[in-house]
């Protein structure tokens, strides 16, 4: 009988170790789950930031993109103006060289003012072929902009998707925690 009761004095003591074990451990996996969470909403948060920021950038970009149309269409306007300008000029030129051999200065002050409009027409030319150039960089940066917020997104979704299983564990934990308790209680009781 005396055997007996040491048995049964070994084996709740060997259980009362097992269930210190237990709880200890559930305690570092909490901790460690904690730690986690933590490190997780930091990231989140930077990451959230960094789509933020991104966003403020694109928006800006878009609007510096929309100015840049609008000198470009300004400067289409100031071409064809000018196109009609030199249209008109070369109209009035051959009117005045059929009518009048006397208005030969004038003639020429025409002629001056078409290779102005000519110079000017090149200069505006190369000009829109560059915003033409900037405007196509300017549009693959956005997309590769765009590929970077795509990834960022579902980066963010795949912590989220760990958060809410590593809260299932610490929910089973806590439940397996919990069972061991009232198991102990009921041992002892």
């Amino acid at each position: 009988m005396n055997t007996l009761a040491h048995q049964q004095t070994k084996i709740i003591a060997s259980n009362e170790t097992v269930i210190h074990n237990l709880e200890a451990e559930i305690a570092s996996q909490k901790n460690r789950y904690d730690n986690t969470i933590q490190q997780f909403n930091r990231e989140k948060n930077m990451l959230i930031q960094g789509y933020e920021e991104q966003v403020h950038f694109l928006s800006k970009e878009i609007v510096l993109e929309q100015e840049k149309t609008l000198d470009l269409q300004n400067e289409n306007l100031k071409l064809k103006k000018q196109l009609e300008t030199k249209h008109f000029i070369e109209n009035e030129l051959i009117k005045f060289k059929r009518s009048n051999n006397d208005q030969l200065q004038e003639i020429h002050t025409l002629k001056l003012k078409l290779h102005e409009a000519e110079q000017s027409i090149a200069q505006l030319k190369s000009i829109e072929n560059d915003l033409r150039v900037e405007k196509t960089k300017l549009e693959s940066t956005q997309e590769q902009l765009q590929t970077v917020l795509e990834s960022t997104r579902v980066q963010l979704t795949n912590k989220l998707s760990e958060i809410e299983a590593m809260s299932l564990r610490l929910k089973m934990f806590e439940k397996l925690n919990t069972n061991l308790s009232l198991n102990l209680k009921d041992y002892q009781g």
